[in-house]
């Protein structure tokens, strides 16, 4: 803890909770005394079959995260390597997952779906795409619950 607030001016720490049922009070003690040195914490963690993979255990760990001021930071694909596969959860559904999640709950505790592409070649953003159109006065979104709105252009 104290080489943690030597540096704690430069240090954002990222955990790796994949489920609310795994912050028990031990857990919270090491968290505070974390905060305590300084230090910021965010999570990042991957969905997973079995595990995370609904709404409501989504809405649960990032709402679990931010009462303890931990940001909800990343939210992303495993990683397609050998022996993983059963863990697997389609991008879409995953995607489905956070537009249920829009609006149910606050957007500081929304992380960004990330894919981390194989060789290499970097994380990337996966958003839902809530502009669906646009013409010379406005644009046009779909909500969360599929309602289409315009957003007038000044």
């Amino acid at each position: 803890l104290s080489i943690l607030e030597k540096y704690s001016s430069k240090l954002w720490v990222l955990t790796h909770f994949v489920s609310h049922e795994e912050i028990n009070d031990y857990v919270i003690k090491a968290i505070r005394n974390i905060q305590k040195c300084g230090v910021y914490l965010l999570n990042q963690n991957p969905v997973l079959k079995g595990v995370n993979d609904t709404a409501v255990q989504l809405k649960e760990l990032f709402t679990s995260l931010i009462k303890l001021k931990i940001k909800p930071y990343y939210l992303f694909q495993i990683d397609q390597v050998d022996g993983t596969s059963h863990f697997y959860v389609d991008l879409k559904d995953v995607l489905a997952m956070m537009k249920e999640l829009q609006g149910s709950i606050s957007g500081i505790a929304l992380p960004k779906v990330i894919v981390d592409l194989p060789e290499g070649k970097g994380k990337v953003p996966v958003e839902n795409n809530y502009l669906v159109g646009e013409n010379d006065e406005a644009y046009q979104f779909v909500s969360t619950v599929g309602k289409t709105s315009s957003y007038y252009k000044y």
